[in-house]
């Protein structure tokens, strides 16, 4: 059973975002399933730098979306970004610069920002968005 379900869940309405928040779950699943399997240090690592190029990647592409809707939320919603990239950040060098191991706080992180920032902050611009 993977870490994160993302089937059945409601999405923003906006296909882009959906299809990167579906990939992003998907390499969130993947990094759970390498890390708990044991897989080597470098093959963790890989698979935590690609969560993390995506969901760079995403913060930018929803960003971008927002803006040219004029979303009225976009301030908050950019900071919201910067805090989740920051602390993704801090995760991932602790791993692969300092050399520490990933914990369960760190899946516990991952599980928080699918539930509270997909399913509840995004969830809120898919009107706006959506059109």
């Amino acid at each position: 059973m993977a870490f994160l379900d993302w089937t059945g869940v409601s999405q923003v309405g906006v296909q882009t975002m959906d299809l990167e928040h579906g990939q992003l779950v998907r390499q969130m699943n993947d990094l759970h399933a390498r890390w708990t399997a044991g897989a080597p240090r470098p093959i963790v690592a890989r698979a935590l730098q690609a969560l993390y190029d995506g969901t760079l990647s995403h913060f930018r592409h929803e960003e971008a979306h927002m803006r040219q809707h004029r979303h009225p939320g976009y301030d908050a919603h950019c900071r919201i970004h910067r805090d989740l990239l920051q602390t993704l950040t801090r995760f991932r060098d602790a791993f692969v610069k300092n050399g520490s191991a990933l914990e369960q706080e760190f899946f516990d992180f991952l599980e928080q920002w699918l539930s509270r920032h997909i399913l509840e902050v995004d969830a809120r611009y898919a009107d706006d968005l959506a059109a």
